[in-house]
């Protein structure tokens, strides 16, 4: 069934409208109508007002213009006037339909041209298929009687009800024929015409941009909670920070990182995620300048140490998987270790963020960085829920932490979720964002999932959000997710994140690989609460990555 716009009660309509309606709503699931489409063009100085009944598109096969004429249509030769005769017997003068349907269409590609859909610069001919035609669905066209400006491709009548699909393609190829080598649209074309030229029924609304942005200028603020820690904290030589998800943490880290580094100290920040490390570099280059703040990821740090003291940093294969766990978890850090054995002052502070995922031997071999003789600062930020690789809790020294209570990441609904995932006392201020409720989608089998993603997908770039701003969390690792394989969502490839997304692309990511990251936009897919991987403190990482919009697509068995 094709997708109409809008969505309209048929009975509110003339007869003739209507019925089209009824028909056209009959096509396969790849045709969008677009029903009322108003127009308003330059002729001789002036303005002048105009409406397409239907515009029909189709991505592989172009758009159609079709002017509708409901009862009897007649058309007095030699005068060119035509004329209406409705139900109750009376005549009323009607424009040349067929003049209707193109000077339309010639209003539509103006607009087209001008709105960059087809990139920049001027065009001359748009490159897809166009054309229009003519319905009379409430009678029989006498074909061998028509203008001489029409032919029978562009006239619909009541006897092309019940073939429908085959007419419109029909149509399709007949225009075509007229402009050789024309053809179908890219992703992004199709997705820029519907939403920045055809939708034109004017509503005063919030896009979800503007409501990204306003509800982003909060959760980006210092909340006077983070301001009194800072404040506090600012002679503190060893600190732990403690808070949920959301909390602000990596903020804090953020500022205290700039608060040090323009006081002319030496700042390393330490994550355990590779894209946390890259988003994290990026954020310091631009704020403290080149050199300012060094970001590095645990294993990377360790390698590249190693490497500077001319030391071996042989990762085991995969194949070999109690060898590959037990040399990240000790033999990297013994390297960091050794290679800092000549050296061990680099920095006066050392920030390290996600610390819950970090063994106690990492941080204590991350403590030697420090030089005596400097700051000596080591703080340490974490949450204890996102423990997602079962490590005890262990810090090189001891320290009452300061406590991150509410949450200034994710609207008050995403948060919500994300506190009866976790089990967790998160909160929100009193006046906080609500944003959009979070939307489920059940699956019985876990082959569903993908035409649930890409249902949801379709919805968003309908509503304007661009694909980079989309991220698919999957409680599995690619290969073993529901899209192992899948390398397109609804035209845009499909890749593995890294910060701060690639343009025109929809990003994926295991829960694991997205601690400490964040998008407007997640998709958590693979829910079915089995464990470990989709352990209840993996849902709660998972979700709170979110910041505007949540869908979820899980078993239909799960509860959250």
């Amino acid at each position: 069934m094709a997708r109409m716009i809008p969505e309209i009660e048929v009975g509110r309509y003339p007869h003739g409208e209507g019925l089209l309606y009824r028909w056209l709503k009959g096509l396969p699931d790849d045709y969008r109508v677009f029903h009322g489409v108003h127009l308003l063009r330059q002729s001789g100085g002036s303005l002048r007002r105009g409406e397409a009944d239907f515009v029909v598109l189709h991505k592989d096969l172009g758009f159609l213009v079709i002017e509708v004429k409901g009862g009897k249509v007649t058309c007095q030769p030699g005068r060119g006037r035509w004329t209406s005769t409705d139900y109750r017997g009376e005549e009323h003068p009607i424009k040349d339909p067929f003049l209707q349907a193109e000077r339309n269409v010639n209003a539509i590609v103006e607009r087209i041209r001008d709105s960059g859909v087809f990139g920049p610069g001027p065009l001359k001919t748009l490159p897809v298929t166009v054309g229009y035609c003519v319905a009379f669905p409430d009678g029989v066209a006498q074909q061998k009687n028509l203008p001489l400006h029409v032919v029978p491709e562009v006239v619909i009548d009541s006897r092309d009800a019940a073939r429908m699909a085959a007419r419109i393609e029909g149509l399709f190829g007949a225009w075509r024929k007229k402009r050789p080598g024309s053809r179908g649209f890219t992703p992004r074309e199709f997705n820029d015409l519907c939403n920045k030229v055809l939708l034109t029924r004017f509503n005063v609304t919030v896009p979800l941009s503007v409501r990204f942005g306003r509800e982003k200028e909060r959760f980006e603020s210092l909340t006077d909670e983070q301001c009194r820690i800072l404040e506090t904290v600012s002679g503190g030589k060893r600190a732990l920070f403690r808070g949920y998800a959301g909390t602000g943490k990596t903020q804090l880290l953020m500022e205290n990182a700039r608060r040090f580094a323009a006081a002319a100290a030496r700042v390393l920040v330490v994550c355990y995620n590779q894209p946390l490390a890259e988003l994290l570099s990026q954020w310091a280059a631009n704020v403290c300048g080149a050199g300012g703040v060094t970001v590095r990821h645990f294993h990377g740090l360790a390698e590249e140490y190693a490497g500077e003291a001319g030391l071996d940093f042989d990762v085991p294969p995969e194949d070999e998987p109690d060898a590959l766990q037990a040399f990240y978890e000790r033999g990297s850090a013994a390297l960091l270790e050794a290679a800092l054995a000549e050296a061990p002052g680099r920095f006066d502070c050392v920030l390290v963020d996600e610390g819950q995922d970090f063994h106690l031997e990492w941080l204590r071999v991350l403590s030697e960085l420090l030089d005596p003789a400097g700051m000596d600062v080591f703080h340490i930020f974490y949450d204890e829920q996102q423990n997602v690789y079962g490590k005890e809790l262990e810090f090189p020294f001891e320290a009452v932490p300061y406590d991150l209570s509410y949450q200034m990441r994710s609207t008050a609904n995403v948060c919500e979720v994300a506190r009866k995932a976790g089990s967790v006392d998160i909160r929100c201020f009193p006046d906080w964002v609500k944003g959009a409720p979070v939307k489920y989608f059940p699956y019985r089998e876990p082959s569903e999932q993908v035409a649930l993603i890409e249902k949801v997908v379709r919805e968003l770039l309908d509503k304007g959000i661009d694909p980079s701003q989309v991220m698919v969390i999957s409680s599995h690792r690619r290969a073993r997710s529901c899209l192992a394989g899948v390398n397109r969502l609804q035209g845009y490839p499909l890749v593995e994140y890294r910060p701060p997304g690639e343009e025109d692309t929809i990003a994926f990511s295991s829960l694991h690989r997205a601690k400490g990251l964040e998008s407007d936009v997640v998709i958590f897919c693979d829910v079915d609460g089995g464990e470990p991987y989709c352990s209840r403190s993996n849902q709660y990482v998972a979700v709170s990555r979110a910041r505007h919009l949540l869908y979820i697509i899980h078993r239909r068995d799960w509860k959250l």
